[in-house]
């Protein structure tokens, strides 16, 4: 039987989450880890309209360690999602932007019936 990894992260207001899952069929799958990182990126983004620098250097930190947890298991399939917090900040492209140069993640940024 063949084992398939996928990861989800979700980059929310106040945290950053990873969830590690086995698929062993279309069907079956169960959870096999799941780390969540304290990161407050909402008084940034709704306090000022925007995230500021010292925070988009966490994101960033916490999205490499992340992406390193991801390797360990080998997952080759991932989604990466953030909540409205990056889509309200006035900044987002740019945020976007270092997120991917710095970790190769595309972020798909949601909304709230997403």
């Amino acid at each position: 039987m063949v084992v398939h990894t996928f990861a989800a992260i979700y980059i929310g207001t106040y945290d950053v989450s990873l969830k590690v899952f086995e698929f062993m069929d279309k069907k079956k799958f169960h959870q096999v880890d799941h780390i969540r990182a304290r990161l407050d990126l909402g008084s940034d983004a709704f306090a000022e309209g925007r995230i500021g620098y010292e925070r988009v250097e966490e994101l960033c930190e916490t999205l490499a360690q992340f992406k390193e947890i991801m390797d360990s298991y080998r997952v080759k399939d991932y989604e990466v999602f953030a909540s409205a917090v990056l889509r309200d900040a006035e900044n987002e492209l740019f945020v976007l932007n270092q997120v991917y140069l710095r970790t190769g993640f595309h972020v798909k940024v949601v909304s709230n019936s997403e």
